[in-house]
Parts: structure tokens; C-alpha cells; sequence
């Protein structure tokens, strides 16, 4: 299926790492992969017997979670993007502190939508503005 055929669907582009997400869809598409990792650790905790996990059980977390990691990096990505940002920074997830400072960049800073958005919004107001008189 082709971009634009996904659009026309509206489907997600979640295998697309060059398209920038805002705050609000990082922030969506974290709590779903949390929640898939965490019912991956819940299907390793029941599946656990006295002898120890179940083979299949572990095949399946052994693929679903390197499948986490890699959406949870695409999210980085095209987070960085939105925010024009390196994307040598993804790079700083394994620096302690710089961390921290990169987390709080990703959910909380304003990326170039949010900034097209009040600009749009304000040249609006401008031109209302100039309706007026």
C-alpha cells in the first residue's frame, strides 16, 4: 500500500521514521508500547511454571521485545524531527542525566507543528483583526 493510500486510509506511519509526530501522538504511542511490553512481561510472568518459563513464551517476548525497542526509537526519531533537532540525540538515552534533559525535551517541548499552528492561528487573528475595521 502506498503513502498516499495510506493517508486516504488513515492509517498510521508508524514504519516511517522521517515523519515528525507532536507531543500529544509521542505521548499516545509510548503508552501502547508500554502496554505491549508490559503484557509480554504479564504473559512471561503466568507462563512461568516450576521448571521455569514455557519455550514458547520466551520466543515470543524473545521477538516482541526487540520489536518495542525498535517502534519506541522510531518514535525518538521522528519526535527529533519535529523538534529539528540531531538525531545524534537519540545517542543521549544512554547518558545518564542527559536522559533525564531528553525525556523532558521529548514530552514537553514544542515542536515546529505546535509553532505553525500559533502562527497560523495568529495571522489569523490578524487578519480578523483587519475584518474588523
Amino acid at each position: 500500500m502506498s503513502t498516499s493510500a495510506q493517508r486516504r486510509v488513515g492509517l498510521p506511519t508508524i514504519f516511517n521514521w522521517n515523519s515528525p509526530i507532536n507531543r500529544t501522538q509521542y505521548l499516545l504511542q509510548n503508552i501502547l508500547m508500554l502496554f505491549v511490553l508490559f503484557t509480554c512481561q504479564l504473559m512471561v510472568f503466568v507462563g512461568t511454571t516450576r521448571s521455569g518459563t514455557a519455550p514458547s513464551v520466551q520466543a515470543f517476548t524473545g521477538i516482541m521485545t526487540p520489536l518495542v525497542l525498535l517502534f519506541g526509537q522510531a518514535a525518538v526519531s521522528r519526535r527529533l524531527v519535529d523538534l529539528e533537532m540531531s538525531r545524534w540525540w537519540m545517542l543521549g538515552q544512554i547518558v545518564p542525566f542527559l536522559n533525564l534533559y531528553l525525556l523532558c525535551l521529548l514530552f514537553a517541548g514544542r515542536g515546529k507543528s505546535a509553532r505553525s499552528k500559533s502562527s497560523q492561528s495568529s495571522e489569523q487573528a490578524a487578519i480578523n483583526e483587519g475584518h474588523e475595521l
